[in-house]
């Protein structure tokens, strides 16, 4: 496990281009409502896998599309919108995630919880901080 970085390195601005959504097309898979590509799938993720290899494969292809900025991928739109887009999206996300807890829902918090684990997934990778990171801060209050 790589060491920890400094909190100055962990800071990244995400870079401002125009933006507007991606067309949809026929490559896309879903994710909630958040559309990610095949390429998901490449990296080794499967629906039979635990969670944690899961997110972790999830996050290197988010890193991947910060770094190439395909086309037409929703995780690249998001990252040309810049950092107040990614806030807003999570944001979106966290309160229908309470919505549909409210509303006693499971499929749709099912849905709605991981659309917000995607858009925190996209905030950490934007702002520089790894999953290992987080796995240490977990583990320091574990241990508390």
């Amino acid at each position: 496990m790589p060491a920890p970085r400094s909190s100055s390195s962990t800071r990244r601005d995400v870079p401002r281009r125009e933006a507007r959504e991606p067309t949809r097309d026929h490559s896309l898979r879903r994710f909630g409502d958040t559309h990610l590509d095949e390429r998901f799938v490449e990296h080794g993720a499967r629906d039979d896998e635990d969670l944690g290899l899961l997110l972790a494969n999830l996050y290197k292809l988010i890193e991947s599309r910060e770094r190439e900025r395909p086309d037409g991928s929703y995780t690249t739109y998001l990252f040309n919108s810049g950092l107040d887009k990614i806030l807003k999206k999570l944001g979106e996300e966290s309160a229908e995630t309470i919505i549909a807890a409210k509303n006693d829902d499971l499929t749709r918090l099912s849905a709605e919880a991981s659309d917000l684990l995607y858009h925190l997934l996209v905030l950490l990778v934007a702002r520089g901080v790894s999953l290992e990171e987080i796995a240490d801060e977990l583990g320091r209050r574990r241990k508390k």
